[in-house]
């Protein structure tokens, strides 16, 4: 069931094009949290999800506060190759990501400064090439 939106003012064609332009990125993530659930139903969740996502679009521009595409498809493409590691590299990826030094994260997980060094690496390397390959995203899941 779609949510009714209050008052819809009429989008315009480069209001609309904007975020066809990150309706890919959009699907992409909603397969990807509905993966576990029968293909109807993961049909109408993402659906539905799309449309949400352009009622609250609409409601941004409506107020003045566009995203910007490239930071929106950036959010969701980020969330997705995170969801692509393994715990323990998911929390030591979003720690460096945090901009939390090498240090503060080696004592938090446990591993040396060297390792964390060598996994912001692998980190790089499996973010370019997901990069590059956003339908079939490869994550680094080492150890």
């Amino acid at each position: 069931m779609i949510a009714q939106a209050g008052r819809t003012a009429r989008p315009t064609s480069s209001c609309h094009e904007a975020f066809l332009k990150i309706v890919p990125a959009i699907e992409r993530y909603c397969r990807l949290v509905f993966r576990k659930a029968s293909a109807e139903a993961r049909e109408e969740a993402v659906a539905e999800a799309i449309a949400l996502a352009y009622q609250a679009y609409l409601s941004l521009v409506r107020r003045g506060r566009a995203p910007v595409p490239e930071t929106v498809r950036f959010r969701v493409d980020f969330s997705e190759w995170l969801a692509g590691l393994s715990s323990r590299n998911r929390a030591v990826a979003e720690s460096l990501a945090m901009s939390h030094s090498t240090g503060e994260v080696a004592r938090r997980f446990g591993l040396s400064p060297g390792r964390i060094s060598q996994l912001r690496g692998e980190f790089r390397q499996s973010w370019s090439r997901f990069e590059e390959e956003p339908d079939s995203p490869q994550v680094a899941t080492t150890a």
